[in-house]
């Protein structure tokens, strides 16, 4: 709970900072999420081995619904949200365990991750030109990890439940040619404290047609974009070692709104 409330009271306090902004651009979208990646979860302080998503039957989720704000008022501000699922049925390739619960190599396991991602940032222009916008600056996002895995034979569960505020760096470049823009957006920041290790990645890139209104203060745009993120992390959480290094990846369409 206090990390939620870490990055709530972050993502509120951009927010409130770009509330004056004399330009917003909505973007609704629809996505697809491929994964790929190992996760580990065993009772204790190291990991015997990692699991590949491939095995334990996590597929794709093709309908994620999310949504992304840019704001230009000082500075160029985005906010962005999206939560996947991504769920099936294989084999544990690795052990799992959590308490007295243990997976065992080979047992058939019913399986489910989720994601939640919430994210805010604000870059500033080093070159000032209306065609080219090439930024840097600094971000906050809270990601929402939940995952479960559950022994078919024994119908025991090895959960991991998680969300953590990662604040980050953040660069951005555009090119604005009138009717057609093209964009891309990257968060980073690589964490090591102790035991506990973790690396964030998010690229979004987006290219966007304006079909509607005369000019980009008040029109509409038919927008398509790829995203990219890579979430690593080595930490312990109620007693257990957790190891994830999973891959986020997949094309999104929507519609885009400028005023």
């Amino acid at each position: 709970m206090m990390s939620q409330r870490i990055a709530l009271s972050g993502l509120l306090a951009l927010a409130l900072t770009a509330c004056s902004a004399p330009s917003i651009v909505l973007t609704p979208r629809l996505s697809r999420l491929d994964i790929d990646g190992n996760v580990g979860v065993q009772q204790g302080s190291s990991l015997s081995g990692k699991a590949s998503v491939d095995a334990l039957g996590i597929d794709a989720d093709s309908s994620v619904i999310g949504g992304r704000v840019d704001i230009k008022a000082g500075g160029h501000w985005t906010f962005s949200a999206q939560r996947s699922s991504h769920d099936g049925s294989g084999v544990a390739d690795a052990e799992l365990s959590s308490g007295s619960t243990t997976i065992n190599i080979g047992d058939p396991v019913t399986s489910q991750l989720e994601l939640g991602l919430y994210s805010g940032s604000v870059t500033f222009d080093l070159i000032p030109t209306d065609m080219i916008e090439v930024g840097i600056g600094l971000g906050i996002s809270a990601l929402d990890f939940n995952a479960s895995f559950r022994d078919d034979l024994t119908s025991q569960e090895v959960k991991t439940n998680e969300v953590v505020p990662v604040p980050h760096l953040t660069g951005r470049v555009a090119f604005d040619a009138g009717p057609l823009e093209v964009s891309g957006l990257v968060n980073w920041i690589h964490l090591s404290y102790r035991d506990t290790s973790a690396t964030y990645l998010d690229v979004d890139t987006m290219a966007r047609l304006r079909v509607l209104g005369n000019s980009d203060r008040v029109a509409g745009h038919v927008a398509i974009g790829y995203r990219f993120m890579n979430v690593k992390a080595d930490y312990e959480s109620d007693g257990n070692a957790v190891d994830v290094d999973v891959d986020f990846t997949g094309p999104w369409i929507g519609l885009s709104l400028s005023f």
